[in-house]
């Protein structure tokens, strides 16, 4: 692969492997244990898409509990990977020390953000979550010069004139973007600064980085069949 953005140096053996191994181990009968069955959810599929026998309910509803557990650790993933980037540290979940998902610091960029594996599973009480820990976080001694972002990996990516990112609650030094929106800017080799050397009307299609999102999908599936000795899809993967 040419080397663009840093990207080259990625190692993604460890991330891939904490992914497969989730499915690997997956425990079905600690899954059905841990999760109330929901007995009216249950029988209206059993009714309602003419299913025979409970056992043809189970094994899907495995199998979307497996799913679950795999998406979890998918997002875990995205914070590590966006933890190797140039200048970034990701930072594990913690009540004694909390930290954001990562900081970025790379000349005068400085960053930190939360990462949210798709935007569509943010309900309001999630949300409210989110911003209240960036106002927090905004607020204190160690962060008061930083940017708080929060990224949506799998988001729609703004259409041509649209802006690129949008301020969260309307405090300026708190914005939501997408997943390729903040790839774009974090490995920006000019290292740029949202809000200060340019605004959310910057056209980021023409950086060269806007591809480096795609960089790091390609990185990430090789390492994936590395692993799994099975090759992806042939059809070609893009994160929106």
């Amino acid at each position: 692969m040419t080397a663009k953005f840093g990207l080259e140096t990625l190692d993604l053996s460890a991330v891939v492997s904490k992914v497969v191994s989730v499915v690997e181990n997956f425990d079905s009968t600690t899954s059905v244990e841990n999760n109330l069955v929901d007995a009216f959810a249950a029988a209206a599929e059993v009714a309602t898409f003419n299913l025979q026998t409970e056992k043809e309910w189970r094994e899907p509803e495995l199998h979307r509990q497996k799913q679950k557990a795999l998406m979890n650790a998918i997002g875990n993933a995205h914070q590590e990977i966006i933890g190797q980037l140039d200048g970034f540290n990701s930072y594990p979940a913690s009540s004694s020390n909390p930290m954001p998902d990562v900081v970025g610091k790379r000349g005068k960029q400085l960053i930190f953000a939360e990462i949210k594996n798709k935007h569509n599973t943010m309900n309001s009480k999630s949300s409210d979550a989110t911003f209240h820990s960036m106002v927090g976080f905004s607020e204190s001694k160690q962060f008061k010069d930083y940017l708080g972002i929060v990224v949506q990996i799998i988001s729609p990516v703004p259409a041509s004139g649209e802006k690129m990112w949008i301020s969260n609650r309307p405090r300026k030094n708190l914005l939501k973007m997408s997943g390729r929106v903040f790839y774009a800017i974090a490995t920006d080799p000019m290292k740029r600064r949202p809000t200060i050397d340019f605004d959310a009307n910057e056209d980021l299609r023409k950086w060269p980085s806007w591809q480096a999102i795609d960089l790091m999908v390609d990185i990430f599936l090789k390492e994936l069949e590395k692993q799994t000795k099975s090759k992806t899809p042939t059809a070609k993967y893009s994160i929106a």
